[in-house]
């Protein structure tokens, strides 16, 4: 609609701290699943995963308490995480985004 790129491709920038990106894009940005490698520097690259999660808390966690009392139900959610995987390492990485806000299930 505005230009962006949208669906999955390669993006390719060839300077020294450009970097090849394979994966999906939404509205211009890059989500998970995708893998990216710089092409200066030491060989950095970084994988992004969707990743499923399964919260079973049980209380507002305002108490300790030795037995659940299973009060709450459980919830069900998708997180996208990025990591670096070769190269320099960011400080900034991993990083997890919600993918999905976690729901009640059941």
């Amino acid at each position: 609609e505005e230009g962006m790129p949208h669906g999955q491709g390669v993006w390719s920038d060839d300077s020294y701290n450009g970097e090849v990106l394979t994966g999906t894009w939404e509205n211009g940005e890059p989500v998970a699943p995708f893998s990216s490698r710089q092409y200066g520097g030491r060989g950095n690259i970084f994988s992004a995963v969707k990743l499923a999660y399964f919260m079973a808390t049980d209380d507002n966690c305002d108490a300790n308490k030795l037995v659940p009392s299973n009060d709450d139900p459980p919830r069900c959610g998708v997180a996208s995480v990025e990591c670096s995987i070769a190269g320099d390492f960011m400080s900034h990485l991993p990083e997890a985004l919600l993918a999905d806000e976690p729901r009640v299930e059941g």
